[in-house]
């Protein structure tokens, strides 16, 4: 098949009076193809920003550019096809490795010709150099902050207070008062339409400039700074990141949230230097949309820039036990256990993993699975729970043969399946597919009302006033449509195969002694979306099953070993 030339064109609403319209794009570039004999198509895309790659056009472009059938793409002028260095240089490398010419015809720029790939390549390279110029620019502002004692925003460590933390602990106070009972959820939607209130906006302003009057300043909490003490203080008695949760926790001391401590947050406290007056920044490097550590010896440290909860002398000593603690080889077994990340505590919701005991003295290795919620973070949390390993992977096993071989059992959860499905998640799926076809013709009638006002056949006046009427219904069913896909996507019946399934259940009791082990638990987690586990019995929940209880009177006896 011979390949064909790719005109981009596109135009957002702020642009709709520009004397570059869509119809004058798709000409300059028609004439341009029938110029050099080359078969043409038009990509368009109406009303959208090239701050990102997210258009539709643009995107089968590209589809059709990774398929083989574009050898050139013609744009006006470029920031029709890009407004952002980054995409560029990902379209130039993109470009390079299909063989595609690239002309931008305002900018007389054409890859074809050596001259034309020359310039290009200036251009990615220039971004490349703003950009490197930019870090070392943002770095060094870095530097100059924390030697003037400067922070650098984000979230104040725990211990630490500033402006922006009394700002919003003053709008969360207001919007629990207004809230007789509230989730995570609702608090932060009622903190946002606070903050649209201009006056209460004003009064929490004044409440944390009257408590910290310079911003981007970090400031001691004296009742979190007494916490950070006492966990410095029982990590080096201790030496242990569980023993110092656990006494927290019993003690009733919380997170800044209310929470439970965990061993994550007492390891992070305990690892940063700005408890003893040090600001440590460079530790992370941007790849895309998200980050990944940078090798120790990039990270940068500089001293002497807060007020100190701890002395460095006991900073230092704690890293020397951390260190020393990291080299011991971990003597867990988990990675043999079969139910691994499958079984969840009954009394507090937290997984449940393998562990082994192993008493030198009595030569008898004892093996059993967890609460996590108990070994993490204490009795407070959960009083603690555990099964001998032995006991419940035989009875689900066990469970799950039996119903391999049963049929008529098999087929009876199937329907009751079918039944749920029909009345839980199929209306669903069919009002998502009425909406979502609404979208698309408010989309299709948004399209041709550009048109009118492009070919003139309309005021100005006359777009905004339906465009607006069309932005809003689109934002009703937008609203509507994400409603309805939350519904489904938390309805577990939406997610399951029921066909994988019923075909892995099938072959279970034929095929399972005959498998290795990672095999084994492969096709269990196949099944298996979770098992919780009670003190005399535990409920299994097969993928797309109803679910199965399994009696396990025995479960307790015997778990712990002696």
């Amino acid at each position: 098949m011979e390949k064909f030339l790719a005109g981009y064109i596109r135009v957002s609403t702020e642009m709709q009076v520009e004397r570059d319209s869509l119809t004058n794009q798709e000409e300059v570039i028609s004439n341009y193809a029938r110029s050099k004999g080359k078969e043409f198509k038009i990509y368009k895309d109406a009303g959208i920003s090239a701050k990102d790659q997210q258009r539709p056009s643009f995107q089968k472009m590209l589809a059709d550019i990774r398929q083989g059938l574009i050898d050139t793409v013609v744009v006006t002028k470029l920031d029709r096809i890009t407004r952002s260095l980054k995409d560029l240089i990902e379209l130039k490398d993109l470009f390079e490795k299909f063989e595609i010419s690239f002309v931008s015809m305002s900018q007389n720029l054409d890859t074809s010709n050596p001259m034309g790939k020359f310039s290009f390549h200036i251009l990615g390279s220039v971004a490349e150099l703003e950009r490197e110029m930019t870090a070392e620019r943002v770095a060094e502002d870095m530097k100059g902050r924390a030697k003037r004692r400067k922070w650098n925003g984000g979230v104040p460590a725990y211990g630490f207070t500033c402006q922006t933390r009394y700002y919003r602990d003053w709008l969360k106070k207001k919007a629990k008062e207004m809230l007789k009972n509230f989730n995570g959820r609702s608090l932060i939607e009622t903190i946002h339409s606070l903050e649209q209130d201009p006056k209460i906006k004003e009064g929490a302003l004044a409440f944390a400039r009257e408590r910290m009057p310079e911003p981007k300043v970090l400031a001691i909490d004296p009742r979190e700074a007494k916490i950070v003490k006492v966990i410095y203080q029982r990590y080096l008695e201790k030496k242990s990141f569980r023993n110092v949760v656990h006494s927290l926790n019993s003690r009733r001391i919380s997170t800044r949230e209310g929470q439970p401590w965990a061993s994550t947050s007492i390891r992070r406290i305990l690892q940063n230097p700005i408890y003893y007056g040090g600001l440590s920044y460079n530790k992370r490097k941007a790849v895309g949309k998200t980050s990944r550590p940078r090798p120790k010896e990039e990270h940068i440290l500089v001293e002497g820039v807060f007020d100190p909860i701890i002395s460095k002398e006991q900073f230092l000593e704690v890293q020397k036990i951390i260190a020393d603690q990291t080299k011991i080889p971990s003597s867990s077994k988990g990675s043999r256990y079969l139910l691994t990340g499958l079984l969840e505590c009954r009394l507090c919701g937290t997984k449940m993993y393998g562990y082994t005991h192993d008493p030198r003295k009595e030569g008898k290795v004892y093996q059993y699975y967890r609460c996590n919620g108990h070994i993490s973070k204490g009795s407070a949390v959960c009083p603690g729970n555990t099964v001998d390993r032995k006991v419940v992977e035989g009875l689900i096993v066990d469970e799950l043969k039996k119903l391999s071989t049963d049929p008529e059992r098999l087929q009876e959860k199937a329907e009751d399946f079918n039944i749920r499905f029909d009345q839980e998640v199929r209306p669903l799926l069919e009002q998502q597919k009425t909406v979502q076809h609404s979208l698309a013709k408010i989309g299709k009638k948004l399209r041709r009302l550009l048109g009118l006002y492009e070919d003139e056949v309309i005021e100005r006046e006359d777009l905004v006033e339906e465009k607006a009427s069309m932005d809003s219904e689109k934002k009703f069913l937008e609203q509507e449509l994400e409603q309805i896909n939350q519904k489904i996507s938390s309805n577990d019946l939406a997610k399951f195969d029921l066909k994988g399934t019923l075909s892995s259940i099938h072959d279970l009791a034929e095929v399972f002694d005959e498998l290795d082990h990672e095999e084994k638990k492969e096709l269990l987690r196949a099944i298996i979306h979770k098992i919780r586990v009670g003190k005399h019995h535990l409920d299994c929940e097969f993928f797309a099953l109803p679910n199965s209880f399994v009696d396990c009177s025995r479960m307790v006896r015997d778990s712990w070993p002696r």
